[in-house]
């Protein structure tokens, strides 16, 4: 198959702006469950617990429902119970929208399994304000410290109210982060295929173009 030599071009201008626009945002909880939480796969009475991860400040959205919900693209993951990590990866991560003034509602959702609906069945769920502006087709996740008015774990069909603890959203730590100079090889990556592609391109398309001359034997 013959590659055009304008099709990596078109690759290289809709790379960039990814890689330009890229602000990973850490996003991070901590705290201690109450002596009457279960014993679970994920929880344990008295244990202290604590989970990140990272999201794009305008995320890659997973789905969205208008006013209601967006379920993001997340990487980094981390929980860990006890200060162990779990190794743990939620099936779903869900931003709720939260009415101005109104911090009771569930924002946050991070599920074990399944759908991440407004009834949760195995995972961990925030109340606090809304964690972002703009439709939910096309968020922006906003930076800041966000006091829960309600923690619960979610196990089956059993909910346990846990201490409040605090969502805070900051810029993602640089180590985590794509360096500029990772950037840089990537995009002279796409120009050296495109480099490659235009080369091969003349090399077979060259002796057949009208008014060319070829070497006698």
């Amino acid at each position: 198959m013959t590659i055009r030599p304008w099709v990596p071009a078109l690759l290289i201008l809709a790379a960039i702006p990814h890689f330009l626009a890229a602000t990973p945002l850490l996003v991070s909880a901590a705290g201690t469950y109450d002596s009457g939480t279960p014993v679970t796969f994920f929880t344990a009475p008295d244990a202290t617990w604590s989970l990140s991860f990272e999201v794009d400040i305008t995320p890659f959205i997973g789905f969205s429902s208008a006013g209601v919900v967006f379920s993001p693209a997340v990487t980094f993951f981390n929980y860990s119970l006890n200060g162990v990590p779990l190794g743990m990866t939620p099936s779903q991560i869900t931003f709720w929208s939260v009415p101005a003034d109104t911090s009771s509602m569930l924002s946050l959702g991070i599920c074990w399994e399944g759908f991440c609906g407004e009834e949760i069945d195995y995972g961990l769920a925030f109340d606090a304000d809304q964690l972002y502006t703009g439709p939910e087709s096309s968020p922006t996740i906003v930076r800041g410290v966000y006091p829960t008015s309600g923690f619960t774990v979610e196990d089956g069909p059993n909910t346990y109210g846990e201490p409040n603890t605090t969502l805070t959203i900051t810029d993602a730590p640089p180590t985590n982060a794509p360096e500029p100079s990772g950037l840089l090889l990537g995009v002279i990556g796409l120009v050296g295929l495109a480099v490659f592609a235009h080369v091969r391109y003349r090399q077979q398309h060259g002796r057949s173009q009208p008014g060319s001359t070829q070497p006698q034997p």
